[in-house]
């Protein structure tokens, strides 16, 4: 399914699609930073909290999943016709990183990294109590 949307003459008609669908999402996100701020969260704007950019589970954060998701696909097609040649596993293992990333932002996994507060000795009240994971993937990374 996701090697027919590769293709090179669907190449402009996929980037359109993305484009106005991200920036549907920028808009309805900045009316709800306006209805939070500046409208005294209407009722009538309620909907707006699906398109919170900063919470999970939401249309936007699906969104972004789906963004990695055809990387990821875009990134293993590379790899496949390089898959005699130069570089083969550095595209495959873009790709497998892409598809993690993916699968992350789906399922918040990185938000329930407990056990990187015990490592590094973080409590409750530490400022960085909620964004322990950070140096876990720092340590990944390098």
């Amino acid at each position: 399914m996701f090697f027919s949307l590769l293709t090179r003459n669907s190449i402009p008609q996929v980037a359109r699609l993305l484009f106005v669908v991200s920036f549907c999402f920028f808009v309805l996100g900045v009316i709800h930073v306006l209805d939070l701020h500046l409208w005294d969260e209407l009722e009538s704007l309620e909907f707006l909290d699906e398109f919170n950019v900063n919470e999970e589970y939401n249309l936007p954060a699906f969104f972004s999943a789906f963004l990695l998701l055809y990387a990821s696909a875009l990134l293993a097609k590379i790899a496949i016709l390089n898959f005699k040649k130069r570089h083969f596993y550095q595209w495959l293992c873009l790709s497998m990183t892409f598809l993690y990333l993916a699968i992350d932002e789906t399922f918040s996994l990185h938000e329930d990294m407990k056990y990187a507060r015990r490592i590094l000795g973080i409590n409750k009240g530490n400022p960085l109590y909620d964004d322990a994971w950070i140096f876990i993937g720092i340590a990944f990374i390098v």
